[in-house]
């Protein structure tokens, strides 16, 4: 009996590798704007694979990530994958409003192309006007491929604000209306599926409008490793990943050499698809900036500090739980918390400074969109007793 039964074994796997042919080909359905041969490439990995080898959340975690498809079906037909998709709306001109108890009421206007020409070249132009604040932005990039097909970025912008510079508990020191100009080009690579390189140079004006400040240019260079994996798990990427960046350079403020260095790491754990944990921890070192120049809570993605406090050394770690409250065909609604441990070095005084706290809010993302379209949150800075609000429609800010 065990005789027959291992031979009937060895006939089933046998004609199982018969059956699994390797994929020769990728067909894709439902394309519209985007170019077959760009996703075409992002998937060669799989040519060749047996068909019974390759998980098709794989190949829908890849695609996802790209971010320009609502809706992707993945299916293995003998010695083809045939995949379709239905396309998010990535060329939108677009009215966004914001309000912060930080920062007040602020809107603008931006035309977006998520995916020029096809292959998801990004250009993003048009400006954010406040009481306090008027820039334009002109921004393009082109995603790396491959080893020998790196990708690159341009950011430009002009701005007329009111600069301010504050200590931990919101003093201010600096409080001065400048013209500002910014310029950035990088050269972005992938090193492998899940390491990527990025390199560049910068350049920052201000012109301000009194003698008791002098005008400063600063020019840096900066290099950027990042490793980074995610799994699409049906509501999330999961993505767990952390990256670390150095740079250089000069500013004309007291002949200063610039030095800095910044690290960044996530890690995300769905404990049901629904629901996801998220670990986030950065932090940045630099010395020789202008004090406005300087790290602020934005930069390691603080929420609780105060808005226009400016240091050299900062750290934030946070954790958060998400819950999708639910899902339709329109896009999803998540709840989130959150709780966060922020130290830094008051500059003013030279003293080491903590705070921490909770936050909460609800988020929107629209399925039809390439980006979020809504985000309502507060937070509360416990050691300091500063509630803080936020909410922003049209993008989530």
């Amino acid at each position: 009996m065990k005789r027959i039964i291992a031979i009937f074994l060895s006939v089933f796997v046998a004609v199982s590798a018969l059956w699994a042919e390797p994929v020769a080909s990728i067909k894709f359905e439902g394309l519209k704007k985007t170019k077959e041969e760009y996703l075409k490439d992002r998937l060669k990995e799989f040519i060749g694979k047996d068909s019974e080898e390759i998980n098709l959340n794989q190949i829908e975690t890849l695609l996802q990530a790209e971010g320009l498809f609502s809706e992707i079906d993945v299916k293995a037909e003998g010695a083809e994958l045939i995949v379709s998709v239905e396309e998010k709306i990535t060329f939108i001109p677009l009215p966004f409003a914001m309000y912060s108890s930080d920062s007040g009421f602020m809107g603008g206007f931006m035309l977006l192309n998520m995916n020029v020409f096809g292959t998801k070249r990004m250009l993003v132009t048009g400006g954010i006007f406040s009481a306090s604040e008027q820039t334009g932005m002109l921004i393009f990039s082109k995603p790396a491929g491959d080893i020998q097909h790196p990708g690159y970025s341009v950011y430009s912008s002009l701005g007329h604000y009111e600069g301010k510079a504050t200590d931990f508990d919101d003093n201010s020191y600096i409080d001065a209306e400048l013209f500002s100009a910014r310029a950035k080009f990088s050269v972005i690579e992938n090193l492998n599926k899940y390491i990527s390189f990025s390199t560049g140079v910068s350049y920052w004006f201000h012109n301000f409008f009194t003698d008791d400040i002098s005008d400063n240019h600063e020019i840096l260079v900066s290099s950027r490793i990042e490793i980074n994996h995610v799994n699409w798990n049906g509501y999330y990427l999961i993505t767990n990943g952390a990256s670390i960046s150095a740079e250089v350079g000069y500013t004309t403020s007291d002949s200063e050499m610039v030095e800095g260095i910044s690290f960044k790491g996530m890690a995300q754990y769905a404990f049901v698809p629904m629901v996801r944990g998220i670990l986030t921890c950065a932090g940045e070192l630099q010395s020789g900036k202008i004090v406005l120049n300087k790290a602020a809570a934005s930069d390691v993605l603080s929420t609780i500090m105060f808005k226009e406090f400016k240091t050299d050394q900062i750290f934030c770690s946070g954790l958060a739980l998400e819950e999708a409250l639910c899902k339709t065909k329109f896009g999803t609604v998540s709840l989130f918390e959150t709780y966060e441990f922020d130290m830094a070095k008051d500059i003013f005084d030279d003293s080491f400074v903590y705070c921490h706290g909770p936050g909460a809010g609800v988020k929107l993302y629209i399925k039809q969109l390439a980006f979020p379209a809504m985000n309502i949150g507060f937070s509360y800075n416990v050691t300091q007793n500063d509630w803080k609000f936020v909410a922003s429609f049209g993008m989530s800010m």
